[in-house]
């Protein structure tokens, strides 16, 4: 039994060594990774990513303002209405919290295209 083990063993540690490039093949052709200055400006660019992702359940669950009637049946949708009363339901709105998380995810990758290219050209200023 103890034979049997060990060649499952090495068996299963040899077949997951045997694949080193596997993570570094573009599943689509069409993918393209951002490495140049000009791809670092579209990245910070992009409006709606950068600038229009912001959860807004933590604010409406505060008591830091008061929502009318009137705004309160036509403004806010079911999720926003449950979280303003703080009903118990779980909403199911995951982009809220994923969006922030994008921006950063960018500007992070802009800093390093940054870097890498700041590296890369080293720029002699002489008076």
């Amino acid at each position: 039994m103890k034979i049997y083990i060990s060649i499952f063993s090495i068996s299963t540690l040899l077949s997951f060594c045997c694949c080193t490039d596997f993570l570094e093949v573009k599943p689509d052709i069409k993918m393209v990774i951002p490495n140049s200055l000009a791809d670092a400006e579209l990245l910070l660019n992009d409006y709606s990513t950068m600038n229009t992702g912001y959860p807004v359940y933590g604010e409406l669950s505060a008591d830091e303002y008061y929502v009318a009637l009137e705004t309160f049946d036509g403004m806010l949708d079911f999720d926003q209405r449950n979280t303003y009363t703080w009903m118990d339901i779980i909403y199911d709105d995951v982009a809220q919290w994923q969006r922030p998380y994008k921006a950063v995810f960018n500007a992070n990758q802009a800093l390093e295209i940054i870097n890498n290219n700041s590296a890369d050209t080293k720029i002699d200023i002489k008076k």
